[in-house]
């Protein structure tokens, strides 16, 4: 299962397509099956107008990294993950008017 959406604009004023979720049930694994999920999102990705697309992997899944870069992926140097956490967004509910 591959499961996208599409942000309409970031700060390049273009379209980006950002995958969700790659799922592969654990007894299909090692079937080529994540590959040719890829396989099937890069024209979808074309198609749709998008020169790329992109997403999240924990640090420490390092067979999904491996994965990834065997596809020709590299991670994004221009972009950090930030989180506002519960204590925080609590902060900003309380103080909000």
């Amino acid at each position: 299962m591959a499961v996208h959406y599409e942000i309409p604009f970031m700060h390049t004023l273009q379209p980006l397509l950002m995958l969700k979720w790659l799922y592969v049930d654990p007894e299909y694994r090692g079937g080529r099956v994540g590959q040719r999920l890829m396989r099937q999102m890069a024209p979808h990705a074309r198609g749709t107008g998008h020169e790329r697309f992109c997403w999240f992997v924990l640090n420490d899944n390092v067979l999904a990294q491996s994965f990834y870069r065997g596809l020709g992926a590299t991670e994004d140097p221009e972009w950090r993950r930030w989180i506002l956490p519960s204590s925080a967004l609590n902060r900003l509910v309380d103080g909000a008017e």
